[in-house]
C-alpha cells in the first residue's frame, strides 16, 4: 500500500507538470495567434501562400504540365507487352487428299497381280511367301494432320513508331503548349481577382476599424454632451426637453457604435477566409493612394497588353487553328513502324514465326463526309474566336474608362471633404462651447457633432473607393503586383 501510494504521488506530479507545460504553451500559442499587425504587402505574400482558390488553381497548372509532357510521348516509339491464352473449339489440322496415291498404288497392285500367271512356279511360291510375311496394308483416301493443338498461351512485346501522321502530333503537342500557357494565364488572372478582393477586404477593415474609432467618438462626445446637459438642467438653464434629447441622441451614437463593432468583426472573418489563415489581422497600411495617377491612354494600352483574360483568347486562337490542321489531317495517310517478337510460348505451332517487322499504311477513302464538316467546323470555330478577341478588346477599353472616371470621381470627393472637414470641426467646437455657456441649444450640438462625423465617415468612404478603383484598374490590366508601390504605411 505504501508503494502505491508513492507511485501514485509520483504520477499526480508528473500530471501536474505536464498540464503546467500544455497551459502555458497554449496561453503562447493564444497571445502569439490572437492578432498579428500585417501590411497589404505582407497580406499580398500570405495570400500567395495560403489562399485556397490560388492553391487550387496552382495544382490545375501543374496537372496540365504533366499532360503537355504525356503529349510529347507521342513522338517517341510505344513498346507493349501482351499476353494471351487461347482455348479453341477443337485442335487445328490440315486434310491431305490421298485418293490419286491411292489409286496409283491399287493400279500398281493389280498389275503384280496380273503378271503372276505368266511366272514360273518357283516364282509364285517366292511371291507367295513374301506375300504371307508383308502386313495387309490399307491406303486411305486422305489423312488429318495436326498443326495446333487445342490451347495455347503466347506473350509477345509490341512495337509501333509514328512515322507520318499528317500533322495530327505536332497539332496536338501545339494545342497541348497552347493549354499550359492558357493555365498560366488563369493563375494570373486568379491571383489578381484575389489580390482585388484582398485589397477589398482588407481596406475594408481598415474602414471598419476607422469607422469604430469614429463612432467612439460620437459616442464620447454624447456621453459628454449629455452630462453637460444634465448639469445645466438641474441649474436650471436646460429644459427637460433638450435634455431628453441629448439623451435619445447618446443612445442612437451608442446603437450605432456597437453595430459597426459587428459589421468589423464580420469583415475581419472574411478578410481571414480571404488568406486562408485562422488568427485576427491588424492592417497597418492606410487608406489612400500615394502617386500620381497617368493617362487614361496608359492604362487602356496596358490592358490590352497585359490583361490575362485578353492574352488567354490568343492561346484560344492558337487551339483553333491547330484544330483546323488536326482536321485537314484527316486527308493524309497514317504511317507508321510496326513489330511484334514471341517473348513466351505455350503448345504453339511452329508453323507461327517468333518475330514480325513491318510498315503499317492507313488510308481514310469515305467517313461518310465527317472529314468535310469537322473542317467546316473548326473554321467556323476560328471566325468565332476572332470575333470574341475583337469584342473583348471594346470591352476591356470601357471598363478601364469607367474605372479611371470613377478614381477621379473618388479622389475629388476626398478633396473636397478635405475642406469640408476643417469647417465641421470649427462648427462642432464653437457650437459645443455656446451650448456650455448657454447660448446654442442641445440640438443644434447635436446637428454639428452628427455633420462632422458624417464628414469624417465620407471622407474614409471616399478613401476606400479610391483604393478599391485603384487596385481594380491594376488588375484589368495585368499588373495587381504593382498596387504594393502605391500603397503607405502608417506611423
Amino acid at each position: 500500500m505504501k508503494n502505491r501510494a508513492i507511485q501514485m504521488q509520483r504520477f499526480s506530479l508528473v500530471l501536474i507538470m505536464l498540464l503546467s507545460v500544455t497551459l502555458s504553451y497554449a496561453e503562447e500559442v493564444t497571445s502569439s495567434d490572437q492578432t498579428v499587425a500585417m501590411s497589404f504587402e505582407e497580406a499580398v505574400a500570405v495570400l500567395r501562400e495560403h489562399n485556397y482558390t490560388i492553391r487550387a488553381t496552382e495544382k490545375e497548372h501543374e496537372s496540365l504540365k504533366y499532360e503537355a509532357k504525356a503529349t510529347k510521348g507521342l513522338r517517341l516509339p510505344h513498346l507493349s507487352i501482351t499476353g494471351t491464352y487461347t482455348l479453341f473449339n477443337d485442335e487445328i489440322s490440315m486434310e491431305m487428299d490421298l485418293s490419286k496415291e491411292k489409286r496409283l498404288a491399287e493400279g500398281l497392285i493389280g498389275g503384280t497381280k496380273a503378271l503372276i500367271p505368266t511366272m514360273t512356279p518357283m516364282q509364285q511360291a517366292v511371291i507367295k511367301e513374301i506375300k504371307a510375311k508383308m502386313p495387309s496394308v490399307s491406303i486411305p483416301s486422305s489423312i488429318s494432320v495436326p498443326i495446333q493443338d487445342q490451347q495455347l498461351g503466347l506473350v509477345t512485346a509490341n512495337l509501333k513508331q509514328p512515322i507520318f501522321m499528317g500533322g495530327k502530333i505536332n497539332a496536338a503537342n501545339k494545342v497541348a503548349n497552347a493549354k499550359l500557357l492558357e493555365s498560366e494565364l488563369e493563375l494570373s488572372n486568379v491571383t489578381n481577382k484575389q489580390i482585388t478582393e484582398l485589397a477589398a477586404r482588407y481596406y475594408g477593415l481598415q474602414l471598419a476599424t476607422k469607422l469604430v474609432e469614429v463612432r467612439k467618438e460620437v459616442v464620447d462626445g454624447f456621453k459628454k454632451h449629455l452630462k453637460d446637459a444634465e448639469q445645466l438642467e438641474k441649474q436650471g438653464m436646460l429644459s427637460k426637453a433638450e435634455r431628453l434629447h441629448a439623451n435619445v441622441a447618446y443612445m442612437d451614437a451608442l446603437q450605432k457604435y456597437k453595430a459597426s463593432v459587428k459589421d468589423m468583426e464580420l469583415v475581419q472573418i472574411g478578410l481571414q477566409n480571404t488568406l486562408g489563415v485562422g488568427y485576427n489581422i491588424q492592417p497597418t497600411t492606410g487608406l489612400g493612394i500615394m502617386g500620381t495617377l497617368n493617362e487614361l491612354s496608359y492604362y487602356q494600352e496596358s490592358a490590352q497588353k497585359n490583361n490575362p483574360k485578353l492574352l488567354q483568347v490568343d492561346q484560344k486562337q492558337v487551339m483553333v487553328e491547330q484544330l483546323v490542321k488536326k482536321e485537314r489531317s484527316e486527308y493524309l495517310p497514317e504511317i507508321a513502324l510496326i513489330g511484334s517478337g514471341n517473348i513466351l510460348e505455350y503448345q504453339v505451332t511452329d508453323l507461327m514465326p517468333n518475330w514480325f517487322i513491318g510498315v503499317g499504311v492507313k488510308i481514310n477513302i469515305f467517313d461518310g463526309f465527317a472529314r468535310e464538316n469537322k473542317l467546316k467546323a473548326a473554321k467556323v470555330k476560328r471566325a468565332e474566336v476572332s470575333i470574341y478577341k475583337e469584342k473583348a478588346q471594346h470591352d476591356i477599353n470601357t471598363i478601364v474608362l469607367k474605372t479611371y472616371y470613377e478614381i477621379e470621381k473618388a479622389s475629388e470627393s476626398a478633396l473636397t471633404l478635405d475642406s469640408s472637414m476643417e469647417f465641421a470641426e470649427e462648427y462642432y467646437r464653437v457650437r459645443n462651447k455656446a451650448f456650455k455657456e448657454g447660448f446654442a441649444t442641445s440640438t443644434q450640438v447635436v446637428d454639428a457633432q452628427m455633420n462632422l462625423s458624417k464628414t469624417k465617415i465620407e471622407h474614409l468612404q471616399s478613401m476606400y473607393k479610391y483604393d478599391i478603383a485603384f487596385v481594380k484598374l491594376l488588375e484589368w490590366c495585368g499588373m495587381s503586383d504593382s498596387f504594393v508601390s502605391y500603397t503607405v504605411n502608417e506611423k
